[in-house]
């Protein structure tokens, strides 16, 4: 699971480097334009119309880069997982699909600490 910190207006997300090919990612508050949690969310090769590179073990993880539905999206979510989506402007992905531990109470937390 994804780890979450906000700090001097930067949300740093941290992960498991050996199944994303990177360990953090770190995006300003202001380029953050929604967030929304999905529950159902689905890992289906057909979700997933182009991959750049990480892990993609359909019905079970995905983690890294890939296109979904024309977006540049950045995953690190397991089968079963809450989604929490975080939308984005004027970054090198237009979305980040990650699962965490409380889905909610990060959300909230984010949401909170946007400009």
């Amino acid at each position: 699971m994804a780890q979450l910190e906000i700090n001097n207006d930067v949300l740093t997300v941290k992960m498991t480097k050996i199944w994303t090919l990177k360990h953090e990612l770190s995006v300003p508050l202001a380029h953050i334009t929604s967030v929304s949690i999905d529950p159902n969310f689905q890992l289906t090769w057909k979700r997933s119309l182009g991959k750049w590179y990480g892990t993609n073990a359909p019905h079970l993880y995905f983690g890294g880069y890939f296109h979904l539905d024309g977006d540049k999206v950045f995953y690190d979510l397991r089968q079963g997982a809450t989604a929490l989506i975080i939308e984005m402007k004027d970054e090198p992905y237009q979305k980040l699909i990650i699962g965490v531990n409380d889905a909610e109470k990060e959300k909230n937390a984010i949401e909170k600490s946007l400009p």
